[in-house]
């Protein structure tokens, strides 16, 4: 039980009782309670209701969620309660006829949810003394409960299951994916359960297979387990109707899916899986059938455990039947819509306004997608496969069209040889060298998203941008050098949140207070409100930090000051910037630091300090997008207020520049930098509550997180920012910014999109699900929040107070002058 958190179940059939933990495998422990006679669940509040819902024989009792706090001093209470819970049911069944009969009856299953390892464990961490209590308690409540059975039943036919959905690591988190997480306990013990003192190795999906066998119910139609014979201690006869059962499940799972294939596919195009046929599948029924008449029964159960596999390694070949096709289909659609972008922006303004014509196919083009559509629907496919292979052909005849308007003498010899005239070797070898950088460019960021230290190469490219792109701006190249190479340090560090660092939580907002009065003694006496406070504040929040820091240390909790603060400094972070003046560095420098108050509140480790620094590399990296301008006229630049309407139309069909690329793939690496720099995919997956500490300690999931999605907002917010005040004089600049983002990211998605795994561990699976989601949203994301961050940039809270300060003024002017001239009528 160490590390992990859990409880269990009873079920109980005429034969033997069952009891059984918490899975994470929902919809199958859903149907082994849907398929018991009764079921009563007891614990925590979100979990046992998804079993039990909607379920007219199912019984749910659990605590209230103020009882889930992971600041609490006593969260064993959690687990006592759901025991004296059971106790208590049982008590009172004896004075109740009607729950004496329930209790009686076959094939009752008994769920106990114990959450109480599992908040000791994020609040106190493994290790610690109210954790190693808690296991007391629950195995003084086990004790208690299997007596309560025993002597309740009294006829040693309880059997019990007790695991876990989950483990946890030495510094209170779970889903990163290591052994520590995934591994569980796995006790079983009691009647029809085989004793034994080897250890043995079980997959949690072949417990519903296990259940299901010891309370006699059909194995979850759903469920790919395969039953552990060794587990059982039961007659020879009963281990074969139990395998048998297995396999028929299984067959029945491949059957269905076979058939719809089969339905949806040409009779020529049909191909059977080789080595699990219905021919030998006939066999195997007839070799079964052979041994069960011999009464060999222990061989007619090993036989069907040997084809189980099979059976499943057929189910996943006819689930993934249209793959190939399917992955040809959206490379096409990818490659396709990215030559699309590509020629509907760098046009040149050869064909103007992209019109109706070019969204209507050609003939040839048309008839080709008709013959597609009637054969899709010969073949009686889901309408979504003609979204999956209708959609690429017609993104296709847009691209046609659109060749065919830009060069209507495409096919005119006399055009090529003028065409080929021109090209030199000096600009085949340029292009070829840009399309090199690309390339390779596209292969670190796939790269980076596997293994995060591969940004420290990245971020050292960065490093030497200045004298790459020839820019002698001093000192400013020199410390965007020092930066980029202590920025290149954090990704070879362990992912945030395994070592929890206070010095560094602390040291990093007195930095940015320093840093704040660096950049107000520039500002000299031009220095006003919020820009003064800014120091302060930094400063204060440190203090607040290592108050909390030291305050939880002695006492447990979170002290009220530091709560209130923590909370108010959300909507300070957005209220403060919009009251700086219009100066484009004064704004940028607001935002940045209101930002990072809540994120300090919200940092357990070196975060914070990564942050801090990656922020001042944006600031840097906006100079040298003006290095045109000196430095006094960079800090004088003012913010255009009249930025154009997003709904306006702006012209931005031209040839793309090798400097558009350029911030393109700066942006990009900004944007990986800002995702990875503290942490990965599977860090992001795991939960510790010591991030959110200052904020909250009862258990809310959606409280929980929207302050972490708050956290990984900011750096993110950080590139829309730096991007918009570059960016903000020219709004078609946004436009072709964000289509080049488009393009590489659908390269990056086409990548990931062949790496999705739909086996291995739950790890591999979810991240290669991750990567791709993460690449396929992460252009819209951008454009969103650069959207976003050009409206912020210019918003004012004055000029809206003023602008209302004005309409309730003329309001009042207009009802005098109607009541003025009133009375003069009345006169």
């Amino acid at each position: 039980m160490e590390k992990a958190h859990g409880g269990y179940l009873k079920a109980m059939c005429r034969q033997n009782l069952a009891l059984a933990m918490w899975l994470c495998l929902l919809d199958s422990m859903k149907i082994v309670f849907n398929q018991s006679r009764f079921s009563w669940l007891w614990g925590s509040p979100d979990i046992v209701p998804m079993f039990g819902d909607g379920l007219s024989h199912v019984f749910i009792d659990a605590y209230s969620h103020d009882e889930e706090d992971f600041a609490s001093k006593n969260a064993a209470q959690l687990d006592k309660w759901v025991f004296e819970k059971v106790k208590k049911y049982f008590q009172q069944s004896t004075h109740l006829s009607n729950a004496t009969e329930l209790l009686n009856e076959d094939k009752l299953v008994f769920f106990l949810h114990l959450l109480g390892l599992d908040t000791n464990g994020h609040g106190y961490k493994p290790h610690s003394k109210e954790y190693i209590n808690n296991i007391l308690v629950v195995d003084k409540g086990i004790k208690e409960i299997v007596e309560l059975f025993e002597n309740f039943y009294g006829d040693n036919r309880t059997a019990y299951l007790f695991t876990a959905d989950h483990g946890m690591t030495d510094w209170g988190s779970h889903g990163a994916g290591s052994d520590d997480e995934i591994e569980t306990p796995f006790v079983a013990w009691g009647s029809s359960i085989a004793q034994s003192k080897l250890k043995r190795v079980v997959n949690q999906v072949d417990l519903a297979p296990l259940m299901s066998s010891l309370i006699g119910i059909a194995i979850p139609m759903n469920s790919v387990g395969i039953l552990r014979l060794e587990l059982l201690d039961v007659q020879s006869e009963m281990k074969y109707q139990a395998a048998c059962n297995n396999l028929k499940q299984m067959v029945e799972q491949y059957s269905i899916t076979r058939e719809e294939r089969k339905r949806t596919v040409l009779p020529m195009l049909f191909r059977e899986y080789n080595g699990f046929t219905p021919v030998i599948l006939q066999r195997v029924d007839s070799e079964v059938l052979r041994l069960v008449d011999s009464r060999r029964f222990d061989a007619a159960a090993a036989l069907c455990l040997e084809w189980i596999p099979r059976a499943r390694d057929a189910l996943i070949y006819f689930h993934r039947y249209y793959r190939v096709i399917l992955g040809l289909a959206m490379a096409i659609l990818f490659l396709s819509w990215n030559v699309l972008l590509y020629l509907a922006v760098s046009r040149r303004n050869t064909i103007g306004q992209l019109g109706y014509a070019v969204f209507m196919p050609r003939i040839i083009p048309l008839i080709v997608l008709i013959l597609v559509a009637l054969l899709l629907y010969y073949q009686q496919m889901p309408i979504s496969n003609f979204v999956y292979f209708l959609l690429p052909l017609y993104v296709v005849t847009i691209v046609i069209n659109i060749i065919l308007l830009s060069t209507p003498n495409l096919f005119n010899r006399q055009n090529w040889d003028t065409y080929f005239s021109k090209i030199n070797k000096q600009k085949i070898i340029q292009t070829l060298f840009y399309n090199a950088i690309f390339i390779v460019s596209i292969g670190v960021f796939i790269v980076a998203f596997y293994e995060r230290s591969i940004l420290s190469i990245i971020i050292v490219f960065l490093a030497f941008l200045p004298f790459i792109q020839g820019i002698t701006l001093f000192p400013w190249n020199v410390i965007w050098f020092v930066i980029c190479m202590v920025l290149a340090v954090f990704p070879q560090l362990e992912t945030v949140g395994r070592t929890p660092n206070t010095t560094l939580v602390v040291l990093s907002p007195i930095l940015c207070g320093i840093f704040s009065l660096i950049y107000i003694s520039r500002l000299k006496s031009n220095a006003k409100f919020p820009m003064k406070c800014f120091p302060l504040i930094h400063f204060l929040v440190a203090g607040l930090v290592l108050y909390s820091n030291v305050w939880f240390s002695f006492y447990q909790t979170v002290p009220l000051i530091v709560r209130i603060s923590s909370w108010v400094s959300l909507p300070l972070a957005f209220i403060l910037p919009i009251i700086a003046s219009f100066n484009l560095t004064d704004r940028l420098f607001c935002w940045f630091s209101s930002l990072f108050i809540p994120y300090s509140m919200l940092s357990i480790s070196y975060e914070s300090l990564f942050v801090f620094l990656f922020g001042i590399l944006l600031f840097i990296y906006v100079r040298f997008e003006f290095y045109e301008f000196k430095d006094a006229e960079f800090f004088q630049t003012n913010l255009n207020k009249n930025v154009q309407s997003i709904n306006e139309p702006t012209e931005i069909d031209e040839a793309f520049s090798f400097k558009e690329w350029c911030r393109a793939l700066i942006l990009l690496a900004f944007i990986e930098i800002a995702f990875f720099g503290t942490g990965n995919v599977a860090s992001l997956n795991s939960f510790n509550p010591t991030f959110i500490r200052n904020f909250i300690t009862v258990f809310s999931p959606f409280v929980m997180a929207s302050l972490l999605m708050f956290k990984i907002f900011v750096p993110f917010a950080f590139v829309a920012y730096g991007f918009a005040s570059i960016l903000h004089l020219d709004e078609r600049m946004f436009s072709r910014l964000c289509v080049l983002l488009m393009i590489i990211t659908n390269f990056l998605s086409l990548a990931f999109f062949f790496l999705l795994k739909d086996q291995g561990s739950w790890l591999e699976i979810g991240i290669s699900i991750s990567n791709y989601i993460i690449s396929m949203t992460a252009s819209s994301v951008m454009f969103l929040l650069l959207r976003i961050a050009n409206r912020l940039m210019v918003l004012s809270l004055k000029d809206h107070i003023m602008k209302m300060f004005y309409f309730v003024l003329i309001q009042q002017l207009e009802v005098h002058t109607i009541f003025a001239a009133a009375g003069s009528l009345t006169l």
